[in-house]
């Protein structure tokens, strides 16, 4: 049977600055989608997942993306897939830089860190 969520929206600041919103999943850890708001500068920590994919859509400003330490500079209206084993970084471009990330399996506890 489909799962229809009400719209709900989780938000926390993550230790590094940024804000993160989850804006839905499933309740059997399938899927998890996350809204990512940065500011010019700000950067994720290093770091891959064993299991989870992720796929990115750059909502609104611009970014760059580090995969495996290949830089990949996006913008509003791109769409990024990050696969397992591949370490990245993403850096706003511009203030209020938007990215929505769906990630499956919604695994949480899947990041690994390269260095803090």
């Amino acid at each position: 049977m489909p799962e229809v969520k009400p719209r709900s929206k989780r938000s926390y600041e993550a230790p590094w600055g940024y804000g993160r919103s989850i804006l839905g999943f499933s309740e059997d850890g399938c899927v998890e989608v996350v809204e990512i708001v940065m500011q010019k500068g700000q950067r994720t920590r290093e770091h891959y997942h064993m299991e989870v994919t992720e796929m990115f859509y750059v909502a609104s400003g611009s970014a760059k993306f580090f995969i495996d330490g290949v830089e990949y500079p996006v913008r509003e209206g791109d769409f990024m897939i990050i696969h397992p084993g591949e370490r990245h970084v993403i850096e706003a471009r511009e203030e209020g830089s938007r990215i929505i990330a769906l990630k499956i399996p919604g695994k949480e506890e899947d990041r690994y860190f390269i260095r803090d």
